[in-house]
């Protein structure tokens, strides 16, 4: 009864972090709006769900098969936590944030978030559960990768929705300010491209797997309209993370190998991608006719003045966020006060980049969304998690002694980074957080199963 238990908890959680992978990039719900945030978060939560009663339920079969007269959990909780190097920075995380919503301006605006973007404590809570339910479910090199085939096949749909709208096929009239018509089912072309940049680490996995075979020129396939994808989405930033991604995956395995071809490969991805990069700021691409709603339609700017002035109020936004910041730098305003906060101090210099009837609903950095939300108690925390999922993948690294390994552990550490370097620019959406999450999910699974920062520790079976 208590191994079946362990079974099925073991099934519904890598069942969740699959569904994750699949269809949340895919969800949305066109005869809502907005039709995409709500949906997606909605579906999250009800994944969540279901993992923790499948948790809960085989916890409490395994108290009573174990301990049929006592109340001793002891042992199952001092097992998770020796499997999950993170499990206190997560829950660190979890508690300066339910700290800021104690004390935040509006509690319970920070506790279920806006209708239209309910990403407040709730959501926050169920990311980190996500993460720590899935870790607890992960284990055998099998699963990973499932994990990673889902990731990958999860993103094909996503890829040609996206190509079908810059060919002007899309039977869908989006509307949208985003410089690209190519959004697919993301809601905008930044957060199309900050998820392809996540998702290609894993595809060059595939590519690099010595075991591929055959099946390298299909994933070559995919990879280049993952690439073509993510370019016509006009991403700066998520060009950007993609690259830092991709010249991390190669630098890690070109410096382990002692490879020259890798190194030569590095470099061309880069003069590559420094182009492309370059071309982003002056090519317009066409909208077939589709409506838009252009911010700066009406003030006769060339594409590459409409570029500029989009730096320039970023620049604006998080000098103001800074200001903002320091009239509650311990704590933070709370989780999704910031709309509120900003909008009642908004610099009338921003008008010039933006358009007066814009809406400034999040400062566009990662760190700068911490330290509104939860202070720098928050950073701090989420800093704590950052630091803690690379000494555990760079531990592993160096532990690591096959080839698929060693490609792994690249990718995660690949897809992680551009994470991070896309999210000092764009706002955060549920689809990147549940990726990320689960992103660092794998990267504690390959830490258990090679011990890495203790070899007397139980390991996980292959």
């Amino acid at each position: 009864m208590q191994a079946e238990a362990r079974q099925w908890h073991g099934v519904i959680s890598e069942a969740g972090g699959l569904i994750v992978a699949l269809l949340l990039p895919l969800w949305f719900n066109p005869w809502q709006q907005p039709a995409f945030e709500p949906a997606k978060i909605l579906l999250f939560r009800s994944i969540v769900a279901i993992m923790a009663t499948a948790a809960l339920t085989s916890w409490m079969i395994e108290r009573r098969s174990r301990y049929p007269n006592g109340t001793m959990v002891a042992p199952r909780f001092a097992r998770w936590r020796a499997r999950n190097p993170l499990f206190w920075p997560a829950l660190a995380f979890v508690a300066a944030h339910l700290l800021a919503t104690v004390v935040a301006v509006k509690p319970t605006l920070s506790l279920w978030g806006r209708p239209d973007n309910p990403q407040g404590l709730l959501t926050t809570l169920c990311t980190v559960a996500f993460f720590l339910l899935l870790t607890a479910g992960l284990g055998t090199q099998a699963q990973f990768e499932r994990m990673v085939t889902a990731l990958i096949l999860g993103s094909v749909p996503v890829v040609v929705y996206g190509l079908s709208q810059f060919v002007g096929l899309d039977p869908l009239p989006w509307i949208t300010d985003s410089v690209s018509p190519v959004l697919s089912t993301m809601g905008r072309s930044n957060f199309l491209g900050a998820y392809l940049a996540m998702v290609i680490p894993f595809t060059l996995l595939r590519i690099a797997d010595e075991r591929a075979g055959r099946r390298r020129a299909r994933y070559g396939i995919v990879l280049a309209l993952q690439v073509l994808c993510l370019w016509l989405t006009l991403a700066r930033a998520a060009w950007l993370g993609f690259l830092a991604g991709a010249l991390l995956f190669l630098g890690l395995l070109a410096q382990r190998r002692r490879s020259r071809t890798l190194w030569g490969l590095a470099v061309v991805v880069m003069i590559f991608g420094v182009s492309l990069y370059a071309a982003m700021n002056v090519t317009a691409l066409p909208r077939w006719g589709r409506p838009t709603t252009e911010t700066h339609s009406g003030s006769g700017m060339l594409f590459a003045d409409l570029r500029a002035a989009s730096v320039n109020a970023r620049l604006t936004i998080w000098m103001t966020t800074l200001g903002l910041v320091r009239e509650r730098w311990l704590l933070g305003y709370g989780p999704e006060q910031f709309p509120a906060v900003f909008a009642a101090h908004y610099p009338p210099e921003l008008t010039r980049f933006e358009g007066p009837q814009v809406v400034v609903d999040d400062p566009h950095n990662l760190f700068l969304d911490q330290l509104m939300a939860a202070g720098v108690v928050g950073l701090a925390a989420l800093l704590g998690v950052l630091i803690g999922f690379y000494r555990v993948a760079l531990a592993a690294w160096r532990r690591c002694r096959d080839w698929h390994g060693e490609n792994a552990l690249a990718a995660l550490m690949a897809a992680a980074t551009a994470f991070v370097v896309q999210a000092q620019f764009n706002p955060d959406v549920i689809v990147l957080s549940a990726l990320f999450w689960l992103v660092l999910a794998l990267g504690v699974a390959w830490y258990a199963r090679l011990g890495a920062l203790n070899p007397k520790e139980v390991m996980l079976s292959r």
